[in-house]
């Protein structure tokens, strides 16, 4: 991808997360897309969700969650896939 007009490259746009229990897909997908500039493969380091209950100090500000669950389908493919494909905007 070119550069923006204030002469910073373009961020990929899209992001394949791949599961850590699985290092050969991790590989696949690295070889396949290692000259297209638009696509970034990172091996997911997370050992569980950082997100958990706490008692908080404050309260919550936001009015609603961020984040929102991909459909069933989606889950249930990338699950068997051993990869998440995340655009990004």
């Amino acid at each position: 991808m070119g550069p923006r007009p204030g002469g910073a490259p373009l961020p990929p746009a899209w992001l394949i997360v791949v599961q850590r229990n699985k290092p050969e897909v991790y590989g696949d997908l690295r070889t396949s897309f290692e000259l297209d500039r638009r696509v970034n493969v990172i091996l997911d380091r997370r050992r569980a969700d950082r997100r958990r209950a706490v008692d908080r100090a404050e309260p919550e500000r936001r009015r609603r969650e961020r984040r929102q669950s991909p459909p069933a389908l989606e889950m249930a493919f990338s699950r068997e896939a051993g990869f998440f494909l995340i655009t990004r905007r």
